[in-house]
């Protein structure tokens, strides 16, 4: 038994060794591909992570998709976020997060974030009906994702929400890293606050992808 754990361990851990060079590869092309203008940086990216034909994602493609949003996000490629974001099929988990994801981009890049509002609440409202307690680490972020919604739309800044979700972009992959930050830096300031240790964070985190 303790060997199979600690073969366990040990793929894990190459797992995630593998997972993280494929991202910064990834990374850089697309950095690289922004350079030269024009689609090279949209070519860059759906060479790295192509988009779902289906909109059908299973649980194994999750990350690796969390992470196409979140560089769409980047590349200001608004539109094909909101559309992939709304053609997501698979379990209320893998929806509930690329979906909130998706939003998030748009809340923090759309020149309209309004517009995006009540669509985040529908999400984190199906999560909170539908889900259940194995689910709650994807409610909790949901929530945290929803708090940043409402200080767009003029309700108080959530300061605990703010804090887990800055936390909580700190352990996420790097594009989706940076569009957290974003997210936060934006919702600080519409909510009349001071966003520069957000926004900070966020041009740090870019600056390394």
């Amino acid at each position: 038994m303790l060997q199979g754990a600690v073969i366990g361990l040990v793929v894990g851990i190459i797992m995630v060794a593998i997972r993280a060079y494929k991202q910064g590869k990834g990374g850089s092309a697309i950095k690289e591909a922004l350079k030269q203008g024009g689609p090279a940086a949209r070519e860059a990216l759906d060479g790295y992570i192509k988009p779902s034909p289906t909109g059908k994602v299973g649980a194994s493609k999750l990350i690796d998709h969390l992470e196409r949003f979140g560089w769409l996000a980047i590349l200001g490629d608004l539109q094909a976020l909101e559309q992939e974001g709304q053609a997501i099929q698979g379990s209320l988990t893998v929806m509930t997060q690329l979906q909130a994801q998706a939003l998030a981009g748009l809340l923090a890049h759309d020149p309209n974030p309004q517009r995006h509002i009540a669509s985040m609440d529908a999400v984190a409202d199906r999560i909170e009906a539908e889900g259940g307690a194995m689910l709650k680490l994807v409610k909790n972020l949901t929530r945290d994702m929803r708090a940043m919604s409402n200080a767009m739309a003029g309700q108080p800044m959530d300061p605990e929400a703010r804090t887990r979700l800055s936390k909580r972009a700190q352990q996420c992959s790097p594009a989706v890293r940076v569009v957290l930050l974003r997210l936060i830096a934006r919702a600080t300031e519409i909510a009349g606050e001071d966003p520069t240790e957000y926004r900070a964070a966020a041009d740090e985190a870019m600056a390394r992808l």
